[in-house]
């Protein structure tokens, strides 16, 4: 898959998660609403012995609340879950992206800057390998 189609299903199956407010499928100056993710291609890994066979390595951004409270934490915990409804994982697992997307990490959990503002969200490591 191409970039601007795996950027493309990352949306499209993160539009799925209702308490998500904004997908932003480029990098935007700014977040409209609150919650919103932010998809940005990290690296691009190609296989040394398989023509063709590379990995599209994705930063998911969660960006939850602009102020740290108590409310704001909890509200995080369904985001991380392995599965659920606002599971980002279990979501991004289920969709169909290239020959399957895995989330392998989930890091700066609490508090993620973007712009030059903090805010409480996470983020999400997730690899797209595609063997066309």
């Amino acid at each position: 898959m191409t970039i601007a189609l795996v950027r493309a299903a990352l949306g499209t199956a993160l539009d799925t998660i209702a308490s998500i407010e904004t997908i932003c499928n480029q990098v935007p100056d700014s977040i409209p609403k609150l919650p919103a993710t932010i998809a940005q291609l990290e690296r691009i890994r190609y296989h040394r012995t398989l023509e063709g066979c590379i990995v599209q390595e994705w930063r998911i951004l969660l960006l939850l609340a602009e102020r740290d409270s108590k409310r704001a934490h909890d509200d995080l915990d369904p985001y991380l879950a392995v599965s659920g409804a606002d599971s980002v994982k279990a979501t991004l697992e289920a969709a169909t992206i290239g020959d399957g997307a895995t989330v392998s990490v989930s890091e700066n959990i609490g508090y993620v800057a973007y712009r030059g503002q903090t805010f409480v969200g996470a983020e999400f490591l997730v690899e797209v390998p595609d063997t066309a």
